[in-house]
């Protein structure tokens, strides 16, 4: 009996390593640069029409770039810049990227987002020596680029740090762009964007 069990076990996990594979290939194949999931204890939660639901408590945001990147994250608690993105407003109309991005530490080491009505942050992987992610593997042909977020920092108000379970609101509203500069940097072209509206229960 116990073979038996053990026998299927390998199945299940092979039927998951395929399935966790396949996810990774197809979202991939979604985003022009990137695409965005949602990881919370280790596993992966379905974005359903932009929105996930989740418990109050430290998730994953996972980056799956297609080469060496950056992408520029405006993460509120208010939904004027996720509105505006998800609209279709140009980049330049959306209030959550007036500001120039700025900079956080290698590696993530506070498990942090900044909380900000007007800036952006630039998370990016140059190699495994320069980052700002808390993991990074290479799956598919693909860099698959981790961040924990178990605290907030407020940016604009407070300039508070504090965890997850502590922040007062219940809505976070991200918005993602890739962009790149003209030769001359007078203009900065909008290549791809994405926004994701988190609700904790």
């Amino acid at each position: 009996m116990k073979y038996i069990h053990l026998i299927v076990g390998i199945v299940v996990f092979l039927g998951f390593a395929t399935w966790v594979s396949g996810q990774d290939i197809n979202l991939a194949a979604s985003g022009k640069y990137f695409e965005v999931g949602v990881e919370q204890d280790g596993k992966p939660v379905p974005i359903d029409n932009h929105q996930v639901s989740l418990p109050k408590k430290a998730f994953t945001l996972v980056f799956y770039l297609k080469q060496p990147d950056g992408i520029l994250i405006n993460a509120a608690v208010t939904p004027e810049s996720f509105e505006s993105a998800r609209t279709g407003k140009p980049l330049k109309d959306i209030m959550g990227f007036d500001d120039l991005g700025m900079a956080e530490e290698a590696f993530n080491p506070k498990a942090m987002l900044i909380i900000a009505s007007h800036a952006p942050h630039f998370w990016y992987y140059a190699n495994d020596a320069e980052h700002r992610f808390n993991e990074v593997r290479r799956a598919n042909g693909m860099f698959i680029c981790k961040r924990i977020v178990a605290n907030v920092l407020y940016r604009d108000t407070t300039r508070k740090f504090v965890s997850l379970k502590e922040m007062p609101e219940n809505t976070l509203y991200l918005v993602f762009m890739r962009t790149e500069w003209t030769k001359d940097f007078s203009q900065q072209l909008e290549k791809q964007r994405d926004y994701v509206k988190i609700i904790f229960r």
